[in-house]
């Protein structure tokens, strides 16, 4: 078995004291080399901002009493981006990567069993001996995450002349372990239309042009400023609890939950959540809008909470009527309370699941992002014909759910599975001839390689049955909640 290298940065926590201050300024241009105007460009951990003028210039002089005296986790997701794995941890946890086939055969397995905080890099380019795609499965703490991997060669694993070997690695793996310049803090340049791009900093004064690329998405970029609705701005015209409001000809009934300190100048993130079938709208307030709520209250993220109820307690299966029904209630929220109309998320779990997969299949313009939990593509309205925009997707299933399974048949394209398919294909994602999921072990999270910018799929599947609850073993956390709170977050 071969082992490779894992690449440090000695990142860790940084210690921003008042006596240094950050000293940071440069142009904003897009890739024809014309400025930007109005992009904002921040430091994320000193909290400086500025705004670029019509010539794209910004400056930020950071003075040392605004500059934080904590100390600040520089960290990251998992992510593998053109052959890199990078993994970060902000407390000493155990690092795991092992790389497989396509039929789950184990390739080659590396470990580092007490890493402390930082962030580490694998580079896999040349490296692996393999043709063929391969999935890199990194485990950091109880957190896992799959990555496809198409190798481009092996070439020699000889270690670079500037790599300093670290005896705690190279003793459990063989590999060498080099550091490079400590983060002094982390550059956000984001403006309408663009895609969002980070700089780390390394010295506490520089000069940095930043290049912005051309955002694909309709929203103007991951990070983009909120829209705020007609109802903005006035006294709100809708008040918690039960609702009833006409949809197609028809009585609806839906659940609303207002922050209790609701301000009528800020643009909230909306939340569009399905119960269960049969069920109705109270169960999804009961159930504590399926753990998300919870996650939201602990990141301080205020909200507005919406949960439709079906007719009879069901989803149609045959029209469009509860996409009726969405427009409306969306068009009542717009009008009657200010909403951030860049941040309409629809969820649910079973019947809720799939009626957040029927609405994205014909409603991408209006719902930014969508997260099903426990979703299957028959039993609910699946038009025929569909724009197949993008739309930001994450699904989850537990391999032993026998009420709304991974594949349920196969020759119809019948459960979760094909799910997954459409959407990483409306997204323009790369797609694996079988998407890896989870054999053993923790929940595996497949994140899908090369999709449209602003359109990330993402697929989770875990040991358990038809639920909304999830445990890795021997964590009493519910990743599933976690994982698409972080999912919605990203916007």
């Amino acid at each position: 078995m071969h082992t490779h290298a894992i690449y440090g940065l000695a990142v860790c926590l940084v210690s921003i004291g008042f006596a240094q201050s950050i000293k940071v300024s440069g142009t904003v241009k897009d890739a024809a080399n014309k400025p930007v105007a109005n992009a904002i460009v921040e430091l994320l951990h000193a909290k400086g901002k500025d705004t670029t003028g019509a010539d794209g210039m910004y400056s930020l002089n950071v003075t040392p009493n605004s500059v934080r005296r904590s100390a600040v986790a520089i960290t990251s997701e998992m992510s593998l981006r053109q052959g890199i794995l990078e993994l970060a941890t902000a407390q000493t946890a155990p690092i795991r990567i092992e790389i497989l086939d396509v039929k789950g055969h184990l390739l080659d397995r590396m470990a580092m069993e007490m890493a402390s905080p930082g962030t580490y890099r694998l580079n896999l380019a040349g490296r692996i001996l393999s043709q063929n795609l391969v999935l890199v499965k990194a485990t950091v703490g109880r957190t896992t995450k799959a990555f496809p991997y198409l190798p481009t060669g092996f070439t020699s694993r000889t270690a670079a002349a500037t790599e300093i070997l670290s005896p705690e690695f190279s003793a459990q793996a063989g590999a060498s372990l080099a550091k490079v310049a400590a983060a002094v803090d982390t550059l956000q340049v984001s403006a309408s239309g663009f895609v969002t791009k980070r700089v780390e900093l390394t010295v506490a004064e520089a000069t940095v042009d930043v290049t912005l690329e051309v955002s694909m998405d309709i929203w103007g970029g991951l990070k983009n400023p909120p829209a705020k609705s007609t109802g903005c701005g006035k006294p709100a015209t809708l008040t918690n609890g039960a609702k009833t409001i006409m949809a197609g000809g028809t009585s609806r009934n839906y659940v609303i939950e207002i922050p209790a300190n609701y301000d009528p100048a800020t643009p909230y993130r909306l939340f569009f959540v399905g119960h269960g079938m049969p069920g109705a709208a109270a169960d999804v307030p009961r159930g504590g809008w399926w753990g998300f709520k919870a996650q939201a209250t602990a990141a301080n993220v205020p909200a507005i909470w919406i949960a439709p109820g079906g007719i009879g307690g069901s989803w149609s299966a045959t029209d469009d009527k509860d996409h009726v029904l969405f427009d409306v209630i969306i068009a009542a929220a717009k009008e009657g309370l200010c909403i951030d109309t860049t941040r309409i998320f629809a969820m649910g779990m079973s019947g809720g699941g799939m009626l957040s997969f029927s609405l994205s299949t014909s409603r991408q313009k209006v719902i930014r992002a969508g997260v099903a939990m426990a979703p299957v593509n028959y039993r609910i309205y699946n038009p025929t014909s569909k724009p197949k925009d993008p739309i930001a997707w994450m699904q989850t299933t537990g391999m032993g759910d026998r009420t709304c399974p991974w594949v349920n048949n196969e020759a119809t394209k019948q459960g979760a599975k094909f799910i997954a398919f459409e959407k990483a294909a409306d997204n323009g994602c790369t797609i694996p001839a079988e998407i890896p999921t989870w054999k053993s072990g923790n929940h595996v999270c497949y994140d899908f390689a090369g999709c449209k910018p602003g359109y990330p799929t993402k697929i989770c599947t875990f040991n358990g049955p038809h639920t909304h609850v999830a445990m890795d073993p021997g964590s009493n956390v519910n990743w599933i909640a976690k994982e698409g709170w972080d999912f919605f977050m990203q916007f």
